[in-house]
């Protein structure tokens, strides 16, 4: 049970009966905004090492990508990708891309931007 004696400042809070201060809390520290999620590989091609990937957001050759499921992650520079085996410079959301990767990414892998 917790007796409320003296109302305490902002970041303030009384503990056996001396008033303290949070100094390193989550809420007065630095937040770093989440990385925005451009979409999801649908397939992965094991043979030419290519990932098809669902899009939530544009991408264009040259942007830098975070492949990450679980605690498996890899950064890659976008080099070339291909709408139906035709090579195009960027991608709208709700467009399904092929892109050439440096590492195995399993179907349900999220793609950030790095």
């Amino acid at each position: 049970m917790v007796h409320i004696i003296e109302s305490a400042p902002a970041g303030a809070f009384w503990r056996g009966g001396v008033k303290c201060r949070i100094v390193n809390s989550p809420t007065n520290m630095p937040v770093k905004a989440p990385a925005k999620s451009i979409g999801k590989v649908v397939h992965y091609y094991d043979k030419l090492g290519v990932a098809i990937i669902e899009l939530a957001s544009s991408l264009k050759v040259g942007d830098t990508v975070k492949f990450q499921r679980g605690e498996q992650e890899f950064t890659q520079e976008v080099d070339s990708l291909q709408i139906e085996h035709e090579s195009v410079e960027k991608a709208k959301k709700g467009e399904f891309v092929g892109i050439k990767v440096s590492e195995p990414a399993k179907e349900g892998t999220v793609v950030l931007r790095a």
